[in-house]
Protein backbone atom coordinates (compact mmCIF):
# COMPACT_ATOMS: atom_id res chain seq x y z
CA UNK A 1 0.00 0.00 0.00
CA UNK A 2 1.51 3.38 -0.77
CA UNK A 3 1.77 5.69 1.86
CA UNK A 4 -0.63 7.90 0.57
CA UNK A 5 -3.40 5.49 0.91
CA UNK A 6 -2.17 4.75 4.37
CA UNK A 7 -2.62 8.04 5.27
CA UNK A 8 -6.08 8.26 4.11
CA UNK A 9 -6.56 4.84 5.70
CA UNK A 10 -5.90 6.79 9.34
CA UNK A 11 -7.14 9.90 9.15
CA UNK A 12 -10.66 8.59 8.24
CA UNK A 13 -10.61 5.92 11.24
CA UNK A 14 -9.55 8.55 13.64
CA UNK A 15 -11.76 11.87 12.20
CA UNK A 16 -15.26 12.22 13.44
CA UNK A 17 -17.54 14.17 11.49
CA UNK A 18 -21.14 15.60 13.03
CA UNK A 19 -23.92 16.78 11.17
CA UNK A 20 -25.93 19.75 13.30
CA UNK A 21 -29.38 19.84 11.65
CA UNK A 22 -31.75 22.01 13.27
CA UNK A 23 -35.55 21.64 12.34
CA UNK A 24 -38.61 24.01 12.56
CA UNK A 25 -42.17 23.16 12.28
CA UNK A 26 -44.65 25.96 11.74
CA UNK A 27 -48.12 25.18 13.48
CA UNK A 28 -51.11 27.36 12.26
CA UNK A 29 -48.82 30.25 10.83
CA UNK A 30 -46.42 29.90 14.65
CA UNK A 31 -42.98 28.78 14.48
CA UNK A 32 -41.66 25.75 17.25
CA UNK A 33 -38.31 25.10 17.38
CA UNK A 34 -38.10 21.55 19.13
CA UNK A 35 -35.28 21.84 22.49
CA UNK A 36 -32.27 19.64 21.86
CA UNK A 37 -32.64 17.56 24.82
CA UNK A 38 -35.60 15.82 26.70
CA UNK A 39 -35.36 18.09 29.90
CA UNK A 40 -38.28 19.42 31.56
CA UNK A 41 -40.33 22.76 30.81
CA UNK A 42 -42.86 24.84 29.71
CA UNK A 43 -43.76 25.76 25.63
CA UNK A 44 -43.46 29.77 25.57
CA UNK A 45 -44.24 32.17 23.09
CA UNK A 46 -42.64 34.94 21.97
CA UNK A 47 -45.56 37.24 20.97
CA UNK A 48 -43.82 37.49 17.12
CA UNK A 49 -44.97 33.81 15.69
CA UNK A 50 -42.14 31.65 17.96
CA UNK A 51 -42.57 29.32 19.88
CA UNK A 52 -40.14 27.57 21.91
CA UNK A 53 -39.30 24.89 24.98
CA UNK A 54 -38.08 26.85 28.13
CA UNK A 55 -36.18 24.02 30.14
CA UNK A 56 -36.11 26.41 33.24
CA UNK A 57 -38.89 28.47 35.24
CA UNK A 58 -37.88 31.92 36.97
CA UNK A 59 -36.83 31.32 40.11
CA UNK A 60 -38.88 32.28 42.95
CA UNK A 61 -42.43 32.01 41.09
CA UNK A 62 -45.21 31.54 43.28
CA UNK A 63 -48.49 29.57 42.84
CA UNK A 64 -51.57 28.34 45.07
CA UNK A 65 -52.20 25.34 45.16
CA UNK A 66 -54.96 22.61 46.68
CA UNK A 67 -52.89 19.58 46.69
CA UNK A 68 -51.64 20.11 50.54
CA UNK A 69 -48.13 19.68 49.42
CA UNK A 70 -45.68 21.26 46.53
CA UNK A 71 -44.80 19.80 43.43
CA UNK A 72 -40.97 19.02 42.62
CA UNK A 73 -39.10 21.71 42.47
CA UNK A 74 -41.17 23.80 44.48
CA UNK A 75 -40.95 24.85 48.14
CA UNK A 76 -44.03 26.24 50.26
CA UNK A 77 -43.93 29.84 51.81
CA UNK A 78 -44.51 29.03 55.06
CA UNK A 79 -44.69 32.80 56.19
CA UNK A 80 -48.09 32.79 54.02
CA UNK A 81 -49.74 30.36 56.55
CA UNK A 82 -52.56 31.95 58.28
CA UNK A 83 -52.06 35.39 56.50
CA UNK A 84 -53.91 37.17 53.56
CA UNK A 85 -50.93 38.04 50.48
CA UNK A 86 -51.46 41.60 49.37
CA UNK A 87 -49.19 43.69 46.70
CA UNK A 88 -45.83 44.99 48.24
CA UNK A 89 -46.21 49.03 47.83
CA UNK A 90 -43.96 50.84 46.53
CA UNK A 91 -40.50 50.77 48.53
CA UNK A 92 -41.90 48.59 50.83
CA UNK A 93 -40.62 45.46 52.05
CA UNK A 94 -41.31 42.42 49.76
CA UNK A 95 -41.73 39.28 51.64
CA UNK A 96 -42.92 41.33 54.91
CA UNK A 97 -45.24 40.21 57.46
CA UNK A 98 -47.26 41.91 59.78
CA UNK A 99 -49.78 40.58 62.38
CA UNK A 100 -50.89 37.48 64.62
CA UNK A 101 -51.31 34.53 61.66
CA UNK A 102 -54.83 32.90 62.02
CA UNK A 103 -54.87 29.29 63.38
CA UNK A 104 -56.77 26.48 61.14
CA UNK A 105 -60.40 28.37 59.58
CA UNK A 106 -60.29 30.55 62.42
CA UNK A 107 -63.18 33.79 62.45
CA UNK A 108 -61.85 36.73 63.89
CA UNK A 109 -64.11 39.41 63.27
CA UNK A 110 -61.46 42.08 64.65
CA UNK A 111 -58.18 42.38 66.40
CA UNK A 112 -58.07 43.34 70.64
CA UNK A 113 -58.78 46.78 70.82
CA UNK A 114 -60.29 49.69 72.84
CA UNK A 115 -63.50 52.44 72.83
CA UNK A 116 -62.74 55.54 74.65
CA UNK A 117 -66.41 56.92 75.73
CA UNK A 118 -67.40 60.27 76.10
CA UNK A 119 -70.85 60.22 78.30
CA UNK A 120 -73.17 63.27 78.03
CA UNK A 121 -73.89 64.59 81.61
CA UNK A 122 -76.83 66.19 82.80
CA UNK A 123 -77.28 67.90 86.04
CA UNK A 124 -80.68 69.59 86.92
CA UNK A 125 -81.63 71.35 90.26
CA UNK A 126 -85.28 71.82 90.49
CA UNK A 127 -85.05 74.97 93.09
CA UNK A 128 -85.17 75.03 96.37
CA UNK A 129 -85.19 77.56 99.27
CA UNK A 130 -84.46 78.36 102.39
CA UNK A 131 -87.26 79.42 105.57
CA UNK A 132 -85.80 81.45 108.62
CA UNK A 133 -87.69 81.13 111.75
CA UNK A 134 -88.19 84.68 114.35
CA UNK A 135 -89.50 83.71 117.47
CA UNK A 136 -91.58 87.42 119.22
CA UNK A 137 -89.24 89.27 121.97
CA UNK A 138 -89.56 92.44 123.41
CA UNK A 139 -87.05 95.72 124.21
CA UNK A 140 -88.48 97.57 127.30
CA UNK A 141 -89.52 101.24 125.93
CA UNK A 142 -89.84 104.53 127.32
CA UNK A 143 -93.81 105.11 128.41
CA UNK A 144 -95.47 108.70 129.07
CA UNK A 145 -98.16 108.63 131.98
CA UNK A 146 -99.18 112.26 133.14
CA UNK A 147 -99.06 116.06 132.14
CA UNK A 148 -99.61 119.22 134.45
CA UNK A 149 -98.42 122.83 134.98
CA UNK A 150 -95.52 124.23 136.65
CA UNK A 151 -95.77 127.49 139.25
CA UNK A 152 -94.82 129.59 137.18
CA UNK A 153 -97.82 129.04 134.75
CA UNK A 154 -95.51 126.40 132.42
CA UNK A 155 -96.61 123.03 131.14
CA UNK A 156 -94.43 120.42 131.81
CA UNK A 157 -94.41 116.77 131.50
CA UNK A 158 -93.72 113.70 134.06
CA UNK A 159 -92.47 110.63 132.23
CA UNK A 160 -92.63 107.48 133.88
CA UNK A 161 -90.42 104.32 132.94
CA UNK A 162 -86.89 103.30 132.95
CA UNK A 163 -84.19 105.31 130.57
CA UNK A 164 -81.62 102.81 130.74
CA UNK A 165 -80.57 100.01 128.06
CA UNK A 166 -82.44 97.90 126.94
CA UNK A 167 -81.92 94.44 127.88
CA UNK A 168 -80.64 91.88 125.55
CA UNK A 169 -82.40 88.91 124.16
CA UNK A 170 -81.60 86.18 121.35
CA UNK A 171 -83.23 86.32 117.96
CA UNK A 172 -83.73 82.75 117.42
CA UNK A 173 -83.74 82.67 113.98
CA UNK A 174 -82.68 79.34 112.42
CA UNK A 175 -82.52 78.18 108.44
CA UNK A 176 -84.69 75.26 107.97
CA UNK A 177 -82.89 72.37 105.54
CA UNK A 178 -83.47 71.74 102.34
CA UNK A 179 -82.61 68.99 99.92
CA UNK A 180 -80.97 70.44 96.97
CA UNK A 181 -83.15 68.66 94.11
CA UNK A 182 -79.91 68.17 92.10
CA UNK A 183 -79.80 64.94 89.94
CA UNK A 184 -77.44 63.74 87.32
CA UNK A 185 -77.68 61.01 84.84
CA UNK A 186 -74.56 59.32 82.09
CA UNK A 187 -74.82 56.93 79.50
CA UNK A 188 -72.64 55.94 76.57
CA UNK A 189 -73.93 53.47 74.00
CA UNK A 190 -71.33 51.57 71.22
CA UNK A 191 -73.45 50.34 68.71
CA UNK A 192 -72.83 46.82 66.51
CA UNK A 193 -72.20 47.67 62.57
CA UNK A 194 -72.82 45.52 60.06
CA UNK A 195 -75.62 42.95 59.09
CA UNK A 196 -74.16 39.71 58.54
CA UNK A 197 -72.63 37.56 60.93
CA UNK A 198 -68.76 36.08 60.69
CA UNK A 199 -65.10 37.08 59.84
CA UNK A 200 -64.62 40.94 58.14
CA UNK A 201 -62.14 39.09 55.43
CA UNK A 202 -63.55 35.49 54.20
CA UNK A 203 -60.78 33.50 53.32
CA UNK A 204 -59.73 30.40 51.74
CA UNK A 205 -56.89 28.45 52.74
CA UNK A 206 -54.57 27.25 49.84
CA UNK A 207 -50.90 26.52 49.77
CA UNK A 208 -48.71 28.97 48.44
CA UNK A 209 -45.54 27.62 46.47
CA UNK A 210 -42.95 28.75 45.12
CA UNK A 211 -40.28 27.80 42.63
CA UNK A 212 -36.99 26.52 44.67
Amino acid sequence: MSPLKSFVIVLLMTASVTWAQTRVYRVNGVNYTPPSSHSSGVLTNDGAGNSSWAVSVAANLGFWTAAGSCPGGYTEVTTARGRYVVGTPGGGTNAGTAGSALTNTENRAIGTHNHTGSPNLTLSDSGHSHSITDPTHTHPSVVQVGAGADNNGGGFSLIAGSLGQSSSATTGITLGSTAPGVTASASTTIDNSGNVAGTNAPYKQLMLCQKS
